[in-house]
């Protein structure tokens, strides 16, 4: 026979192999999607949700109606509903207050059916469990991933003193802990449903805070209509200063900045929102209008507008060692506060950062503008560095390769133990993924330094990284870890050498490296 052999480079089937994957996976991905468009259309999604909203208006409407007709008008006054509070609370089921006040609000020693708190991660456990006191079922209603309770500081010597004599388990003391928090630590398998159907924000906006603060659970139910994110990073420079009447902090060149924002801005509801009082207040004076408004993060729980900008106002976001600036960068980078205050906005978000903190990294404002860069380009921005890591493909691969590890789990003890010590980490941290054994050719740049032996081994197909740590939302490189059997690395002259290339070539991209031998411990502590 006349047998044709052609040489191929690994490296080039690789790749082709991974351009098919995501050519096929694109492909079910498009077929899913139309079946699922012509499920909705065939029967008529909008018509029946229509449909529906108008069986359940009737419903309530005819249910207050039947209500209302078995019993008279009586007048009441607020002197007087107390004495007769039966009669008032067939006029009224629902009664509106705040945790405080009521006790005071009802007859001494009267027991409500129910006790729903809304906003209950913002309540705090002292005003609260005063309020349990009168109902026989509570309901709470929160977000423990948005704004929490503010706590009286002057009351922890007092909750710390009484919860060491009394021996108080920690969900029931006063520090930390808000409603909402107290009872899902404390009550044992409280039943816990999680609203995830989302209708306020573009999708753009809101995956943001799905992948970063609620592990990708949330369903937007609305659409996208072009772009819905923008980054202005201003000048470099040092255009923060102290407020010269009070604390915090106010940048008259991020002020001048929102001008051109709101120029070139077409919506109808706009909220400017800083984490600095005096920079809100400079704003109002400057800019406010019926159209326009400007206040801090606080003050916008709850509510939404067309368009959001966000004027962060630091420097900065390095840690310094004046404690007065070490507390300015933990309350701009917080969580809490970032995920309502992008949430805030239906339509458009707006984010005008100085320059250091525009190259800052490892803190949920990079993050956010990692996210909208990968989203939409560098035309977003005025500088774009971002480096794409496929999690789809590395996640998918890391599942099969564990699938096969598991089915000689002897063989690969290892790797196995330290999968599972990540995911129990990593539980904690929505927005890191890993993934294993990706080659490190795919991962760097090779310099001159390097000579011709060096870089082969380095871009050999099989030369590879035992975990890549990436984040999920701006699809950025962490950093590496590798586990060295004892025996093979420290023994092994040759497997030295290799160990010392791959550090180098790693050192040299920026992407640190860590290294886990087989005989230390506590592996789940390093890695935190």
């Amino acid at each position: 026979f006349k047998v044709k052999i052609a040489v191929q480079d690994v490296n080039v089937l690789l790749n082709n192999a991974e351009t098919l994957y995501y050519q096929t996976k694109i492909n079910e991905l498009t077929r899913k999607i139309e079946s699922g468009k012509k499920f909705l259309e065939k029967h008529n999604k909008e018509r029946v949700g229509k449909e529906l909203k108008s069986l359940y208006r009737i419903f309530l409407e005819n249910s207050i109606r039947t209500h209302y007709q078995k019993y008279g008008f009586k007048e009441f006054s607020k002197a007087s509903y107390k004495n007769d509070f039966g009669n008032f609370l067939r006029r009224y089921p629902v009664l509106l207050s705040t945790s405080h006040s009521i006790l005071n609000n009802a007859p001494k020693g009267f027991t409500f059916d129910y006790l729903i708190i809304d906003e209950a991660s913002q309540g705090d456990l002292l005003s609260n469990v005063l309020a349990m006191s009168c109902a026989k079922n509570l309901v709470v209603v929160g977000d423990s991933r948005q704004l929490q309770q503010i706590d009286e500081e002057r009351l922890f010597p007092k909750s710390e003193e009484l919860s060491r004599e009394y021996n108080v388990p920690k969900p029931y003391r006063y520090e930390s802990n808000s409603i909402l928090k107290s009872v899902k630590d404390a009550v044992s398998g409280v039943p816990t449903t999680l609203l995830k159907e989302h209708y306020r924000c573009a999708p753009d906006i809101i995956n943001f805070c799905n992948k970063m603060f609620y592990g990708g659970e949330l369903v937007p139910m609305t659409k996208n209509s072009g772009k819905h994110i923008e980054v202005i990073k201003s000048v470099p420079g040092n255009h923060a200063r102290s407020n010269p009447y009070g604390s915090g902090l106010y940048n008259q060149r991020e002020i001048d900045e929102i001008e051109n924002v709101l120029k070139g801005s077409k919506s109808n509801s706009i909220g400017i929102i800083s984490p600095f009082r005096y920079q809100a207040n400079l704003i109002t004076n400057k800019y406010a209008t019926d159209r326009i408004e400007a206040d801090t993060i606080h003050k916008f729980q709850g509510r939404q507008k067309e368009e959001i900008i966000l004027s962060f106002v630091v420097n900065s976001l390095d840690k310094s060692p004046n404690n007065i600036e070490s507390r300015r960068y933990d309350f701009v980078t917080n969580a809490q506060l970032l995920n309502v205050a992008i949430s805030r906005g239906r339509n458009k978000v707006t984010a005008i950062v100085a320059d250091k903190v525009y190259h800052s990294l490892n803190n949920a404002i990079n993050d956010f503008i990692k996210y909208a860069e990968y989203l939409y380009g560098s035309d977003i921005t005025k500088e774009s560095t971002v480096t794409s890591v496929f999690d789809f493909l590395y996640s998918e691969y890391t599942n099969a390769l564990l699938s096969k590890y598991r089915e000689r789990p002897k063989d690969h003890i290892t790797e196995l133990l330290m999968s599972d010590i990540i995911n129990q980490v990593l539980n904690d941290f929505n927005y890191i993924g890993y993934s294993m054994h990706t080659r490190l050719g795919k991962l760097v740049t090779v310099p001159d330094t390097f000579s011709d032996e060096e870089r082969r081994y380095i871009l050999h197909p099989w030369t590879h990284v035992d975990f890549l740590f990436y984040n999920r939302i701006s699809k950025e490189k962490l950093f590496v870890l590798e586990v060295d059997g004892i025996r093979y690395h420290e023994q092994n002259k040759k497997q030295a050498e290799h160990d010392n290339i791959k550090n180098r070539v790693l050192q040299s991209n920026n992407i640190p490296i860590y290294r886990f031998k087989t005989n230390e411990s506590n592996e789940k502590q390093r890695i935190t």
